[in-house]
């Protein structure tokens, strides 16, 4: 229930619309309430045998002004809830999709998209309907069923109780209810959940699919978690399907009852027509909302079972924050790693006492075969993860020491696997440096060697590139890429396999513009084709996670060792060494 109110929390700023909803049912609930009573009051009128003509028009008019006000205070209550229940939404929604913007990479590593998705989107849209249905409707509901209940003990207190035999048994019904229906909902959500990640998948890995005829091996795949979505949801509807009428049966045994006894208790003279007609009218509204409660019941079961996936995002907490005492500060660029070690899973090191130090304005390269740890070198500098042990400063501070915010402002990455929004060239360029002129967004592009090919495109620079940049090619992409980063104007420069991929026309190009974007910048190279660091200040060649040899281009050739050998496989390249 904590938990639940965390999630609550988010209504307060729309309470006095809540109780708007609440005051337009609490009328509606009223009007109803004097309906039967009008009707109680006319065949009362008409028992005397004296024709009031005056009081039967009264009666007609009242219960026209009751139509009215019910016709009105519906309205409101539909409009002002659902209105109450999507700004709620909107809020919720956007505190959870923050949260999870604040979580680091860590958490997504075995995360799929779709499935994040469906807890912002789909898990969330439950509330709407216990915000705007659920809440309301048991207010407005206890109301009522306390206001018939004040009207029958009035009218006949024997009767009244008698009427109160099937509650229990409702009650019953409505907790077994909850305790079955909620664990078959939140099964159902995750179904959907998982649903929502392979169609994510498939349509993001649509040209693979085509690639390896694979689309029916995929319709089947995907056909099965359609099937098992319509599964699940059926078993927790199935629960439902007994649920209702079962309540509804219960609901008209009170109905019996005063058929029944209060039948004979006319007939005896003990109780007046028109009291058993308005008992028996207020009884469909005595069992109504007890009714509604049960039904209302379902939602909110889903709309709890929802909570429970919501909240396990809301409660994981991100591993790396600012602590107290972290700062702003204005970086020059000097990066030092000291005796870092570091490990995505347990027990299996990628990085074991790793040390080395850049000089604000110099490039270090980082070399070495597949998997030894380059690329965790250049995610642990903007702390995308945390270091498992050691220390890595930047100007001679602890990174763990300087605001997040201010790290990654003054660094800019451009790798191999280029992302790049579904939107224009400009808006691209521009993610670098949101408030830049266009005068800048073309100077950069100038740099990177891509104002050329962007005003050959249909629109220049406010083409539609398609999601992930599809419309490009990877070197215009890529050069995309290093145009954001020249506007950015980071101290601090981090290229992983950035030609990588490319011909060797479009490496030319990409190069020079790299080149470019380095100069007066401390630079982290990552790259497998040597030529792209031969010039750098340092290389630092890596193997199994440690540093076994650094040094310059012709050190390390005269060394003999692990980079001689790496040079000496790439025949090409070493010809133009």
């Amino acid at each position: 229930m904590k938990d639940i109110k965390h999630l609550l929390k988010f209504i307060k700023p729309y309470k006095i619309s809540l109780i708007v909803t609440i005051l337009c049912m609490a009328t509606v609930t009223g009007m109803n309430l004097v309906a039967p009573w009008m009707i109680r009051t006319l065949i009362q009128t008409v028992s005397d045998n004296i024709a009031n003509y005056q009081k039967i028009s009264t009666l007609s008019i009242l219960v026209i002004v009751i139509y009215i006000f019910r016709a009105i205070a519906q309205f409101g209550t539909s409009y002002v809830s659902h209105y109450t229940a999507w700004q709620y939404l909107k809020d919720l929604r956007i505190h959870l999709y923050n949260h999870i913007q604040k979580l680091s990479l860590k958490y997504f590593d075995d995360k799929q998209t779709g499935e994040l998705m469906s807890r912002i989107i789909n898990d969330t849209r439950t509330f709407e309907q216990m915000t705007a249905h659920a809440i309301p409707t048991i207010i407005v509901n206890v109301l009522m069923v306390l206001g018939v209940s004040i009207i029958l003990f009035y009218m006949n207190i024997p009767l009244a109780l008698l009427t109160l035999i099937p509650i229990p048994f409702i009650v019953i019904i409505v907790l077994k209810f909850s305790l079955i229906s909620r664990p078959k909902f939140k099964v159902a959500q995750e179904k959907i959940a998982e649903l929502n990640s392979i169609l994510q998948e498939n349509i993001s890995g649509i040209k693979e699919i085509k690639a390896f005829t694979q689309e029916e091996y995929e319709s089947k795949r995907v056909g099965e978690k359609i099937t098992n979505v319509s599964i699940y949801l059926l078993k927790a509807l199935k629960v439902s399907a007994v649920f209702h009428p079962t309540i509804q049966f219960l609901s008209g045994i009170g109905t019996v009852i005063v058929i029944f006894f209060g039948g004979r208790l006319a007939l005896a003279g003990k109780l007046p027509l028109e009291d058993l007609v308005a008992f028996i009218l207020y009884l469909g509204n005595f069992y109504q909302p007890i009714t509604a409660l049960g039904q209302i019941n379902e939602g909110l079961q889903q709309a709890l079972a929802s909570a429970d996936r919501v909240l396990e995002v809301l409660n994981t907490q991100p591993d790396i924050i600012d602590p107290p005492n972290a700062r702003d500060i204005k970086i020059e660029g000097s990066i030092e790693f000291q005796d870092v070690s570091f490990m995505y899973i347990d027990s299996i090191p990628v990085l074991k006492n790793v040390s080395f130090k850049a000089e604000a304005g110099k490039t270090i390269a980082l070399v070495g075969p597949t998997g030894v740890g380059k690329t965790t070198i250049a995610r642990l500098i903007p702390r995308f993860y945390e270091a498992g042990s050691g220390k890595i400063l930047i100007d001679g501070i602890d990174i763990k020491d300087i605001k997040l915010s201010c790290l990654r402002k003054h660094i800019s990455i451009v790798s191999q696997d280029v992302f790049l929004f579904n939107g224009t060239v400009l808006e691209n360029i521009l993610y670098g440096k949101p408030d830049a002129t266009f005068d800048e967004v073309v100077a950069a592009a100038k740099t990177a060697n891509a104002h050329d090919f962007i005003m050959k495109l249909k629109d220049g620079y406010n083409t539609h590139i398609g999601e992930r940049g599809v419309k490009l090619s990877g070197g215009q992409k890529q050069r995309i890429s290093i145009a954001r980063a020249v506007l950015k104007n980071a101290p601090i420069l981090i290229l992983d396999e950035a030609t990588s991929s490319v011909d060797t026309q479009t490496e030319r190009l990409i190069q020079d513009a790299l080149n470019k974007l380095m100069k007066n910048k401390t630079s982290i190279v990552i790259a497998h084709r040597l030529s792209t660091v031969e010039n750098a200040n340092r290389i630092i060649v890596l193997e199994e996670g440690s540093i076994i040899e650094s040094g310059s281009h012709e050190e390390l050739l005269k060394a003999k060792g692990l980079y001689s050998s790496l040079c000496a496989a790439q025949i090409p390249v070493s010809l133009q060494l």
